[in-house]
């Protein structure tokens, strides 16, 4: 049964890389596991976007708390705040997590047993060894660059050709692309898939962007 199921998940893992198409950019680098994760705006674009962010994120209790405390809050934010400063700051912010961030790097309990291992270790216990990095114009395509001890940075198809054509029976640690590899490999994928969208990037954009304003207000001192 295991053989056959090695043989099945190598398959799925190898039909799953070439669904995600990967990125290649000229003829020096080729990535085979990008998600496309788009962060244009950080919703954050006046005053009055600007005090319900706060309020939002709970800096105060509610827009006329802000007002009362800060009567010239919307003169404030014009006369002190860029705008484009503040998506810098926050697509920033977004960018360092992707290295800083060990939520990144490590899986659930359910993705654990999905996969046929404890939770403990790699992934629970401590980060996978794995990095990831952003690519293209504002660099909207995250990519997973390295995963335990593997170097991504290749064509996808090749990848896929090569797991989907390395079928071992006995599921070892030994060897490139072992069993275990692939099936840890798909859990940080299903992760991945959940923790890389638009929707969360906007929503912890939005975060920063906010934390961005109150530091100026001077909210932190």
């Amino acid at each position: 049964m295991a053989g056959k199921y090695n043989t099945w998940l190598r398959a799925k893992l190898a039909d799953r890389i070439r669904d995600n198409g990967g990125y290649s950019r000229g003829y020096h680098t080729s990535l085979a596991l990008v998600w496309m994760v788009r962060y244009y705006s950080t919703g954050v674009d006046d005053a009055e976007d600007a005090a319900k962010a706060l309020v939002e994120h709970e800096y105060f209790l509610n827009e006329a708390h802000l007002t009362l405390q800060l009567p010239d809050f919307d003169d404030w934010f014009r006369r002190e705040i860029s705008v484009d400063r503040v998506y810098e700051y926050s697509r920033d912010s977004l960018q360092e997590d992707l290295g800083n961030d060990d939520g990144f790097k490590m899986w659930s309990s359910a993705t654990a047993a999905k996969y046929g291992f404890d939770y403990k270790g790699r992934g629970a216990d401590s980060t996978f060894d794995m990095e990831l990095s952003c690519w293209s114009s504002g660099g909207k395509r995250v990519a997973l660059e390295t995963f335990e001890g593997e170097n991504l940075k290749v064509d996808c198809s090749d990848l896929a050709g090569m797991i989907g054509g390395h079928l071992e029976i006995q599921d070892t640690d030994d060897g490139r692309y072992s069993n275990s590899w692939c099936r840890k490999l798909m859990g940080i994928m299903d992760e991945l898939d959940e923790s890389l969208t638009e929707e969360n990037a906007n929503r912890c954009g939005r975060y920063y962007a906010t934390d961005y304003i109150a530091r100026e207000l001077g909210l932190f001192d």
